[in-house]
C-alpha cells in the first residue's frame, strides 16, 4: 500500500509493505495453510522462529520446547514465565532484524487441559514482543514483532492472503 508523507509543501509517496497477514499482535492460523503462510512471511523478509508444539501440553513442556526452538541468549534458559520473558526480550532487543515472527505450532494440543498455559503463554510472549519492539536495536520505524499461533480445528482460521 502507499503512504503519502508531507513535509512543508512537498508530498512524497512511499510504497509500504503490506503486513496485513500479521496485522494483529497475535495471529491465529490453521495448520493446513501454514506452508503458504510461511512463504508469505519469507517474501516479506520476516525472520521466523518456530516452536514445535507437538509435545507441548503444560508449562514445563512449553519451557523445554522454547529452549530448543525460540531464541534466547546462551546465559539464560526459559524455564519459568519470567525467564521466558527475559529470554525473548533480550534476544529480540539484541537482534538487528526488524521483522520477527514467533510461531507456535500444534497449539490445538493445549485446548485439552492446557488452556490456562496457552493463555498465559500468549500473554507473556505478546507483551514481551511489544516491549522489545520499543527497545530494539533495529530502526524503530521498521520493527514488527508478532506471535502466530497455529493448530488444527475450528479455533484456527484459514490463512487469508492480503
Amino acid at each position: 500500500y502507499q503512504v503519502v508523507m508531507a513535509s512543508g509543501n512537498a508530498k512524497t509517496q512511499v510504497n509500504m509493505p503490506d503486513y496485513s497477514i500479521v496485522s494483529q499482535p497475535v495471529t491465529y492460523i490453521n495448520k493446513s495453510d501454514l506452508a503458504r503462510f510461511k512463504d508469505a512471511l519469507k517474501e516479506l523478509d520476516f525472520q521466523v522462529f518456530e516452536l514445535n508444539g507437538e509435545k507441548v501440553r503444560d508449562a514445563e513442556s512449553l519451557f523445554e520446547q522454547a529452549a530448543r526452538d525460540w531464541p534466547h541468549p546462551p546465559y539464560l534458559t526459559p524455564d519459568s514465565w519470567p525467564a521466558l520473558a527475559d529470554c525473548l526480550w533480550t534476544s529480540l532487543v539484541e537482534s538487528a532484524h526488524p521483522k520477527v515472527v514467533l510461531l507456535w505450532t500444534e497449539a490445538q494440543n493445549m485446548l485439552d487441559g492446557g488452556l490456562p498455559v496457552l493463555i498465559t503463554g500468549i500473554e507473556v510472549v505478546s507483551s514481551n514482543l511489544k516491549n522489545a519492539a520499543k527497545k530494539s536495536k533495529a530502526d524503530p520505524a521498521e520493527v514488527y514483532y508478532r506471535l502466530v499461533i497455529s493448530g488444527s480445528g475450528p479455533n484456527f482460521p484459514p490463512f487469508q492472503a492480503g
